[in-house]
């Protein structure tokens, strides 16, 4: 069975091939059958590692609209903080009820797998023969 890290990292590796901005821990564990406790708690080591950056969305929890209102860095400090939604207009007070971690691949790191799958294709058709008929 592969480990934790192996089944997670290929994972991150596969969505830094992809233009994705963004996903929520949640899709690592579909994609890997680990459950989201253990899912999290590795993406937080990755991003200790400046592989991963944490970031924080802010949903409208208006049936019916459920819009990313904003993106915050951090988490607020003080209880209540609102903002507008700009679907629906009202104004949407910070809770942990419409609050959800999300995650972005460090652009570096990014960069450093994608030259590294490049380099790796570039090799595989250097070892690979020319069947000729």
């Amino acid at each position: 069975m592969a480990s934790v890290s192996g089944l997670i990292d290929k994972v991150i590796d596969e969505l830094t091939m992809y233009p994705v901005k963004r996903f929520y821990p949640t899709y690592v564990e579909k994609c890997t059958g680990l459950p989201l406790k253990t899912v999290f708690e590795y993406l937080l080591d990755l991003v200790n590692a400046n592989k991963l950056e944490l970031k924080w969305e802010v949903c409208c929890p208006n049936y019916g609209c459920a819009h990313t209102v904003t993106i915050l860095d951090t988490l607020p400090l003080e209880v209540g903080t609102t903002v507008n939604c700009s679907v629906c207009g009202d104004e949407v007070e910070i809770t942990e009820n419409n609050l959800r971690p999300i995650f972005l691949v460090n652009e570096e790191y990014k960069e450093s797998r994608q030259a590294f799958w490049v380099e790796l294709k570039k090799k595989k058709r250097e070892i690979t023969p020319v069947l000729t008929v």
